[in-house]
Order: structure tokens, then C-alpha cells, then sequence
């Protein structure tokens, strides 16, 4: 049982959670509360990891593009990359992510789930047609 535990540790994600609840027994919340508190940790989180994908996928389309768009001389691709276009069309991923996720970190509370999936729907849709407003 010790070597589980040992493992767990070393789990990224676990430690992780250890480190926002350490960060709120500071701030002084309660015992009860910090137990009810798991599954906005594990949202938080999951949020947390969203946002860094979307971080790496932006910055890798953007050297690959502005590579291309040097050598091949796309003025179109030029164009996108210099009005940061690009930026608000690699919103649409955020969302993507968290719906991908969602039932992994909720799956004992559908309740929860359903509401937090249909305001990912309508955030996807906001950065959807944010996306295609930016590129027309």
C-alpha cells in the first residue's frame, strides 16, 4: 500500500492538488468546506491544464505558419499572423479540451456535469464565431 501511495505523489496532477489545498488552509477555509471543495480543485485544474494546451498549440501553429508565410510568401498568412488573427481563431481549442476532460474529472456527479458541459457549449459557440468573424 505504501508503494500506491509513493506513486501517487509523484503524480503530477495529485501534487498539484495538494498545493491548492495547502493554499487554502492558509487562506482559512474550512475542513468541510476543503472536502466539498475537491471537485472545484479538479476543475480548476483541469482549467488550469486547458489553458497551457492551448498556450503550446498556439505558439507551435504560429512558428509553422510564420515560418511558411516567410518562405513561401502567402499574403494571406501574413496578413492573419500580423493582425494576431491567429490568437483569436486558437481560442476555439479551450473549450474543446475541457469538454474532452469534463467526464473524467466530474464522472460521479452528473449533475454538475450536465451544467458545466452546456456552458462549455455556449463558450465553444462564442469562440467559434469569434474565430470565423476574425478570419472574414
Amino acid at each position: 500500500m505504501l508503494a500506491i501511495e509513493k506513486r501517487m505523489e509523484k503524480n503530477i496532477v495529485f501534487w498539484l492538488h495538494k498545493k491548492v489545498e495547502e493554499l487554502l488552509q492558509h487562506t482559512g477555509v474550512s475542513e468541510k468546506l476543503l472536502e466539498r471543495s475537491e471537485n472545484l480543485i479538479i476543475l480548476l485544474i483541469l482549467f488550469l491544464f486547458s489553458f497551457a494546451v492551448m498556450e503550446i498549440t498556439y505558439r507551435a501553429v504560429h512558428f509553422t505558419a510564420r515560418r511558411v508565410a516567410q518562405k513561401k510568401h502567402y499574403e494571406f498568412l501574413q496578413h492573419i499572423i500580423k493582425g494576431k488573427r491567429l490568437r483569436r481563431v486558437s481560442y476555439i481549442i479551450l473549450p474543446i479540451i475541457i469538454e474532452i476532460m469534463l467526464p473524467f474529472a466530474l464522472s460521479e456527479k452528473p449533475a454538475l456535469l450536465f451544467y458545466i458541459e452546456k456552458a462549455v457549449w455556449i463558450l465553444f459557440t462564442v469562440f467559434v464565431v469569434v474565430g470565423v468573424n476574425t478570419l472574414l
